[in-house]
């Protein structure tokens, strides 16, 4: 079993939605992916201990509920080398890592900033390939979301000050996820 990028972001979602129950096809019209998608990164994630189901009080039903600690592991440790990246030319689209939220405030550069590439993006910059093709459309709907997916980025190509700044980021939006 190989863990896909949109497993990750479904893992992501449940990390920062904790408590707000979803149907898969929810789930999936946010990140952009089929709710047969959803049930199948469910699934992988689950056996990745990502995620792990939960009966909840006076329920006869399963939820499922991110593993933070585990998330965090594998993002902070693992995304660069599991989730590789593939830069390119110069192109319009949606920025990430240290040219979004909530590195951009903190880290100034005067290279082009990392984008994903999309037509409709408001941003010139370097071709950096999404964790997923629809993250510009689940960044469009959920906002803690594209920060979360600006810092994998970071953590999967970004330089060691970018890295360690983001590691620490995404623990705390994670974890925040928690009360959130």
């Amino acid at each position: 079993m190989v863990l896909k990028g949109h497993d990750l972001v479904v893992a992501l979602h449940a990390a920062l939605h904790a408590g707000a129950p979803m149907s898969l096809a929810a789930i999936g019209a946010v990140l952009g992916l089929a709710a047969s998608e959803v049930h199948a990164s469910v699934q992988r994630a689950t056996t990745a201990h990502l995620l792990a189901p939960r009966l909840h009080d006076n329920e006869r039903t399963a939820r499922v509920v991110a593993d933070r600690k585990a998330l965090i592991e594998l993002v902070t440790h693992g995304a660069r080398y599991v989730y590789l990246v593939e830069r390119g030319p110069l192109t319009r689209g949606f920025a990430t890592a240290h040219g979004a939220e909530p590195l951009k405030s903190v880290i100034r550069s005067s290279e082009p900033v990392p984008v994903w590439p999309h037509p409709g993006g408001d941003v010139r910059g370097e071709s950096f390939s999404p964790l997923y093709k629809n993250a510009h459309l689940a960044a469009h709907h959920d906002p803690r979301l594209y920060r979360g997916l600006a810092l994998i980025d970071a953590l999967r190509g970004g330089r060691a000050r970018e890295r360690n700044l983001a590691a620490k980021m995404f623990s705390e939006l994670v974890t925040a996820g928690a009360v959130a």
